[in-house]
Order: C-alpha cells, then structure tokens, then sequence
C-alpha cells in the first residue's frame, strides 16, 4: 500500500494501517491510497480529506516519568498514576478474580518494572 498527501509519500509499506507524523492540529489533508502485489500497481483511489483533532493533544508521558498501577485489593479498585499524580478517574472498580500483570508498549520504548514502591501522597487510602 502507498499512502500519498499533498504529493508526498507517506507510506509505503505491507501494512493496511499507518500513522502519519508531523500533522497539524485542526487542519485538513487531502489523502490517496494506491495498492499493489506482485502483478503490479493499481490506480491511486479517489480524494479522501483527512482531518484532525481541533486542539492539541494531551502531551503523554515523557521521558523519565514513573507510571504507578495502584491495584488495591481491599477496596478491588485500579488507579493510575503519572509521577505519583492520579492520572484520570479509578480505572475499574468492584475488581474480582486473578490478575495477571501485562505491559504494552509503543516502538522505540524502554520500561523499567519497579515493585514495591510507596503510594502517592495524594491517594484516597
């Protein structure tokens, strides 16, 4: 599949899904998808306008930070923190059964798995 906006290229790759980097916020894009295979390249598709999100982003977690699970099992809740700030409201409540740990990362990251850390400050304990 090759992914073309604004006469650029891209994408181009096996992959049926990208991402493309260095958008603008609240701005639209003129997008055309060209697939092709062993036989040959087919014909670019119609014109698909593309628009993004009006307002930045939420910046994420950067570099350095500490990400905190709080999994507490007497009040069978999970929370999240950033830097020991409560990040959002409770994850789940009312928690029951086994739990098995698991971690997704995006490329180019490194994790460092920490136990036994103290509870933010700021936590309803």
């Amino acid at each position: 599949m090759l992914i073309r906006i604004f006469h650029q290229e891209v994408y181009v790759g096996k992959e049926t899904m990208c991402t493309v980097d260095g958008l603008h916020f609240n701005s639209s894009y003129n997008a055309r998808v060209k697939a092709y295979n062993a036989v040959g390249v087919g014909p670019y598709s119609k014109t698909v306008v593309l628009k993004t999100s009006d307002g930045v982003a939420e910046g994420g977690i950067t570099k350095g930070a500490t990400v905190g699970v709080l999994l507490d099992l007497t009040k069978r809740t999970l929370t999240f923190y950033i830097n020991q700030q409560q990040h959002g409201p409770t994850a789940f409540e009312s928690l029951e059964g086994v739990f098995v740990p698991a971690v997704s990362l995006n490329r180019n990251v490194q994790v460092t798995l920490m136990t036994g850390l103290e509870v933010p400050k700021n936590s309803k304990q």
